[in-house]
């Protein structure tokens, strides 16, 4: 998917990363290997906010697969568990933190568009919020004047 094909809080976050990188390095986010991987979990990310209507459809659905999954199981589903099976999702090619960053973004995506940009990188949780120049000050100021 390229990026102009993103929903705009998708290229506003991407604009957020560019915009630190070119501030504290020789290039850009898009030039970054960061980049791609960015890129796979938020393609990931819409693919399971098309799936779901709303967020009534999500708890329905988290709902009856959590009955059934630990009738069958005999223990509580995790994500993994849980996207496995929805069409289009590339699951198989995803980590642990892949699949959080994913399921994260998509959340967010449903039910505070707004808050997308602000996320932490997807990689944040291995390199840290300094992997990607990010001091959270804009997100800080953002809730300031938002009265978040």
């Amino acid at each position: 998917m390229d990026l102009q094909n993103l929903p705009q809080e998708y290229q506003d976050r991407i604009k957020r990363f560019d915009y630190l990188f070119v501030e504290n390095t020789d290039h850009s986010f898009q030039e970054d290997d960061l980049f791609n991987y960015e890129m796979f979990v938020m393609e990931e990310s819409l693919t399971l906010y098309e799936h779901f209507k709303d967020i009534e459809d999500i708890n329905a659905y988290l709902e009856e697969f959590k009955t059934a999954f630990e009738k069958e199981a005999g223990r509580k589903p995790e994500i993994s568990d849980i996207v496995k099976n929805i069409p289009n999702f590339r699951y198989s090619e995803h980590s642990g933190n892949t699949l959080g960053a994913s399921w994260l973004m998509f959340i967010t995506y449903k039910t505070k568009p707004e808050m997308v940009k602000f996320l932490h990188g997807s990689l944040a949780n291995l390199v840290g919020d300094s992997g990607y120049y990010d001091n959270r000050e804009d997100v800080k100021k953002y809730i300031e004047e938002n009265g978040i």
